[in-house]
């Protein structure tokens, strides 16, 4: 097929990384190749080896996003609050997007945040930056969160298989 498509699998929605997307569309053109012999367990598992030992790239996790100052995403309004204080604080090279435009954000490790009452915040929100400023500052990325999203994709692979 020229095409691939597969019920509660959407590897080309926005806010999935090149990273989901690769391995998401790697495993169903090896699921449905013409001289496949192999379960798609198997498929699943030699994939999530790969891409464990596979050296990626920055932009491999970079995620797009658009910014609504009215309604949009949850997550998107706690990091623009946090952008507005950054910047009123004096932070020189960050800008937020105007209502209606795409920014692109990488899901970073900057140790565990706080939320005003001193309980430690769960928010994806307070986990992404900008990528601009994630290369500039050399910034960590939380692998770990992108593995759990690819892990839920590899759970959709195989939930129709007869060994579970």
């Amino acid at each position: 097929p020229n095409d691939l498509f597969m019920r509660g699998i959407d590897t080309v929605k926005q806010g999935n990384s090149e990273l989901f997307r690769f391995i998401g569309e790697k495993i169903m053109w090896e699921a449905m190749g013409i001289n496949n012999t192999r379960s798609i367990c198997k498929i699943v598992e030699d994939a999530l080896r790969d891409a464990r030992f596979k050296q990626w790239d920055f932009n491999q996790f970079v995620v797009m996003s658009k910014w609504k100052a009215k309604g949009g995403l949850a997550f998107n309004k706690i990091f623009m609050e946090w952008t507005r204080e950054r910047i009123a604080s004096g932070e020189k090279n960050i800008k937020i997007p105007d209502s209606g435009e795409q920014f692109s954000y990488v899901v970073v490790n900057d140790g565990p945040c706080y939320k005003e009452d001193g309980t430690k915040s769960i928010r994806k929100g307070d986990y992404i930056e900008f990528a601009n400023i994630v290369k500039e500052f050399n910034m960590k990325i939380d692998i770990r969160y992108y593995l759990e999203q690819t892990v839920g994709m590899f759970a959709r692979f195989i939930n129709e298989d007869d060994s579970f």
